[in-house]
């Protein structure tokens, strides 16, 4: 279960500059989320605040906020289930 920068693709802005971000994985969303660092490569496309869907073909994604993005690490927030 690698990281692609393929797979993720903004999908949204807001005036307040946030980005809305889409991962797509063939793997189980939760298990991405729940990976340590795992967005650690994209952590310059990647900024506080932004909203990151991670969904695969399941009908279950996550839905999470980045609380932490710089050279060393991107942390996820409160990870949500939801359904696509």
């Amino acid at each position: 279960m690698n990281f692609s920068q393929d797979n993720l693709s903004p999908i949204g802005g807001s005036a307040d500059g946030r980005i809305t971000w889409e991962y797509t994985t063939n793997d189980t969303p939760s298990a991405v989320a729940n990976q340590f660092n795992y967005f650690r490569a994209a952590s310059d496309l990647l900024s506080v605040g932004d909203l990151l869907f991670i969904k695969s073909s399941r009908p279950m994604g996550i839905s999470a906020i980045i609380t932490q993005s710089d050279d060393d690490q991107v942390q996820l927030g409160t990870i949500e289930e939801i359904t696509i």
